[in-house]
């Protein structure tokens, strides 16, 4: 029973707790005032008057009296306990409202940029799947496109971190200023940005089309000077594009590798340049990744070689000697550095 009876208690609105206690201070108030009132003004009555008239007519005003102060007592405590109340109900908007401003901080960091107050890569991803699921379901073709800035670590480098902060906010104005009524512009890191285009056509050369117009539109943007701290900067861009869904099961992760893919091979080829996504494009990917992962495991292991190679003059005389490294491979063998294998140590 007292643990029913405790659990009811609990489950009270606080509302309802103050209201209980403020009656009972009420109640325990009036009747402290009351008993005082009546034990102290009796006495004094009959001791200051003898006539029974004269007591009546005197208890009658001393009636009133009481009235009167008790009317008076409880109008300053109901008033001083309804201040209390009201400030209490403003402190606890207060801190109500604050919560959610401090949820809906939280949650605007989560999910978009600071700095350009674009949707970052968590959003993005997630409208991606959902447009992929979209596309599925009407046949249509979507498209994404993965834009990084060419050559932006020298301009940061050469001007400073708030100068290409600011670069990077008049690049966001310029590619909002090219999208597509429904397309999702985001920022995906430091200078790469992304451009979901939501249904472009149920036709594939169509949907590569008008990306391809996206495109072009941005690049166009970026051949006006953007003027940062009083001085011109031109913005090239490289760009990789891809279309989706390429299969019913195709996912977000999937379509931004893909338009990676072909923004890396773009930048390759030396920037300021849009490419599609192509399947050899994937597969070379892949092959470098295999390479790269097995060379860091070869190094670990002590499978390169070094080999000096003599260098001589005309007549047979040792002049010097090169150096050599060749890889002993476990499944290939020797390894006498193709352009692959240069290409990866180059980039470890």
């Amino acid at each position: 029973m007292s643990e029913s009876s405790s659990l009811i208690k609990e489950s009270l609105p606080a509302s309802v707790k103050t209201s209980a206690f403020i009656a009972l201070k009420l109640a325990v108030v009036y009747a402290a005032f009351s008993g005082l009132y009546i034990l102290l003004s009796d006495q004094l009555l009959y001791f200051l008057f003898t006539d029974p008239a004269t007591i009546t007519f005197v208890s009658t005003i001393k009636g009133w009296i009481f009235v009167f102060l008790t009317s008076v007592m409880l109008y300053f405590f109901v008033r001083s306990q309804v201040q209390v109340a009201l400030e209490a109900s403003r402190l606890q908007q207060e801190v109500q409202e604050e919560k959610r401003r401090t949820e809906e901080r939280i949650h605007h960091l989560a999910y978009f940029d600071g700095l350009t107050e674009l949707p970052n890569r968590v959003l993005l991803t997630d409208r991606l799947a959902q447009i992929i699921a979209q596309s599925v379901r009407e046949k249509m073709q979507s498209g994404l496109i993965l834009l990084n800035v060419d050559r932006f670590k020298k301009i940061n480098d050469a001007r400073g971190q708030g100068s290409g902060d600011n670069l990077l906010k008049a690049l966001t104005l310029r590619l909002r200023a090219v999208m597509r009524d429904g397309d999702t512009l985001a920022r995906v890191g430091g200078d790469e940005f992304a451009i979901l285009l939501h249904s472009l056509n149920s036709n594939p050369q169509s949907a590569s089309h008008t990306a391809r117009i996206v495109a072009n539109k941005v690049q166009q943007a970026l051949n006006i000077p953007i003027v940062i701290d009083d001085n011109e900067v031109r913005v090239t861009v490289s760009m990789g594009l891809t279309l989706f869904p390429d299969a019913s099961d195709d996912s977000a992760d999937e379509v931004i590798k893909r338009a990676d893919n072909a923004l890396h091979k773009a930048k390759n080829k030396g920037g300021n340049q849009a490419l599609f996504f192509e399947s050899e494009m994937g597969i070379a990917a892949e092959q470098y990744f295999q390479i790269e992962r097995e060379l860091r495991k070869g190094i670990d292991q002590g499978e390169l070689q070094l080999y000096l190679q003599s260098q001589v003059d005309a007549n047979g005389k040792v002049m010097g000697a090169e150096a050599l490294v060749r890889w002993l491979h476990p499944n290939a063998g020797w390894c006498h550095l193709p352009c692959l294998f240069l290409w990866q140590k180059i980039q470890i």
